[in-house]
């Protein structure tokens, strides 16, 4: 990686990087759907929320913003199809899973679903005091500018990049290019810039092949080295402390 001493930028994933989910989302259906008289089981839930995922993304890429569907009806079609799945042996007012994705799309704005990643405040605080500008590039949608302001982020970043906004996800090089033209100072370079996130794949290789430096923080840090080889064991970090202490310590 570039010494810390170049880097021109650092830019961060958000999802399980800087912020976590309070609990799994597929324990907050099971508790939004109960309190509108839908009663469904954890586990079939978790399994058809995936499924639903995974259908919802390949049909309408980008939170439907590829085919025009948009954020929120994608949002609100995954959460009906899940519940459906999940109950279809019994009888109930269908309807009432418009109210429940109402209520979801909402409530996932807000700190009753998120919770800060322990560590994400002081590296924020300690890359401003270095003077490193940063930003977000997230494959995320248009609420994420609110819910990094209610967990009292937003703050920190020179920018903020979703993937709906851009127009194409990670780990598509054009969302790193958007990057580093968006910088009030664009002359920095793909080699001066970091992007830190969670996923080998999304993040790190992302990153890399459009020609930054990544560094990766993951509880399963050694698991991450064991199944990577194109991935830099002294750039795998199991905490964003970890993180900051390399960063300081090459800084210095």
């Amino acid at each position: 990686m570039q010494h810390i001493n170049r880097l021109r930028l650092v830019t961060f994933d958000v999802t399980e990087t800087l912020l976590n989910f309070r609990v799994p989302p597929a324990e907050k259906y099971v508790e939004v759907g109960a309190q509108f008289g839908v009663s469904v089981d954890a586990k079939a839930i978790n399994a058809n929320l995936k499924k639903q995922w995974r259908y919802m993304s390949s049909r309408h890429p980008n939170f439907g913003q590829s085919t025009g569907l948009g954020w929120e009806r994608w949002w609100k079609q995954l959460v009906n199809q899940t519940f459906q799945e999940t109950v279809k042996c019994k009888a109930f007012d269908v309807s009432i899973l418009d109210t429940i994705g109402e209520h979801l799309v909402e409530i996932y704005k807000t700190s009753e679903c998120w919770q800060t990643m322990e560590g994400a405040k002081e590296l924020l605080k300690c890359l401003n005091t270095l003077n490193i500008p940063v930003g977000i590039i997230s494959n995320n949608d248009e609420r994420l500018e609110t819910v990094l302001k209610t967990m009292e982020l937003h703050q920190y970043f020179q920018f903020i990049i979703t993937s709906y906004s851009a127009g194409f996800e990670k780990p598509d090089p054009r969302i790193f290019h958007l990057a580093l033209c968006g910088l009030r100072n664009s002359s920095v370079k793909p080699n001066e810039a970091l992007h830190v996130g969670n996923l080998p794949e999304t993040d790190y290789i992302g990153a890399v092949n459009a020609g930054w430096n990544a560094a990766l923080v993951h509880q399963n840090a050694k698991n991450v080295i064991e199944h990577y080889n194109d991935i830099d064991p002294e750039l795998v970090f199991e905490t964003l402390k970890d993180l900051q202490s390399y960063v300081t310590t090459f800084h210095n």
